[in-house]
């Protein structure tokens, strides 16, 4: 079942703060409401580098292929949250 964004974040934000171990995610509210739709919207690069530079296991990983994309977007479409 698809729920538009700011349905999704209605439902998060009305959890109390008594019953958040039953949506976690109210625990990232904060983030939710003020950065994640900017970010998940490309319109940002994240920059792993300074990270590198202390993570052994995030130096050793390559970036992620198109095969890997191309397998998301397959399973999204699949899913029916891609038309």
């Amino acid at each position: 079942m698809f729920v538009p964004y700011p349905d999704w974040l209605s439902r998060v934000l009305s959890v109390s703060d008594d019953k958040i171990h039953a949506n976690p995610a109210k625990k990232l509210a904060s983030f939710f409401e003020g950065d994640f739709e900017h970010m998940s919207g490309g319109e940002i690069i994240m920059d792993t580098s300074e990270t590198r530079k202390v993570s052994k296991s995030l130096r050793s990983e390559k970036a992620i292929g198109s095969g890997l994309i191309g397998r998301y977007i397959e399973e999204w479409r699949r899913m029916g949250f891609l038309e």
